[in-house]
């Protein structure tokens, strides 16, 4: 048939939607699957879900330094949710609240009142973990974490 659609054509025309359809729904997982894993993993780095946060941070003495702001600290994260933070070796500690939502720790400072500032945790490619802003497509890294210690053991 020169000048018209063939019955046989007809019978193609929804296998050609659904092979256009299934096409172009790959081609947009594909365009959205790197943010998944540039989300996961970053240079060598992986970043730590929810429950991976709570269980390196719930009931720890943590020491380590914050990177922006040049001070080193000690702090404890109660499970029931306080934080008590003594930073640039200060008498007396820095109160909060801490929690974990949507993959990110979450610190409200309570003087002065801040936040919640929530930040996503990353292991590094040594075992390391350092906690990193996430800003457009750019990772900065906020604080190095030194050392995990179960338990109060400093009395924070």
């Amino acid at each position: 048939m020169a000048y018209g659609i063939s019955i046989r054509d007809r019978r193609r025309a929804p296998i050609k939607r659904t092979i256009l359809w299934l096409g172009l729904g790959s081609i947009v997982t594909l365009f959205a699957a790197p943010n998944f894993v540039i989300n996961r993993v970053i240079s060598g780095r992986t970043t730590l879900t929810g429950d991976e946060i709570t269980e390196l941070f719930s009931g720890k003495t943590v020491t380590g330094r914050h990177l922006k702001r040049g001070y080193s600290f000690k702090s404890y994260y109660e499970p029931s949710g306080t934080y008590r933070s003594y930073q640039n070796g200060a008498l007396t500690p820095r109160e909060a609240t801490w929690f974990v939502s949507h993959d990110e720790i979450c610190i409200t400072w309570q003087a002065p009142h801040e936040g919640p500032l929530c930040r996503h945790m990353v292991r590094e490619r040594d075992g390391s973990y350092t906690k990193v802003l996430k800003k457009d497509r750019t990772w900065i890294d906020i604080v190095d974490f030194y050392s995990f210690q179960a338990g109060n053991a400093q009395n924070l």
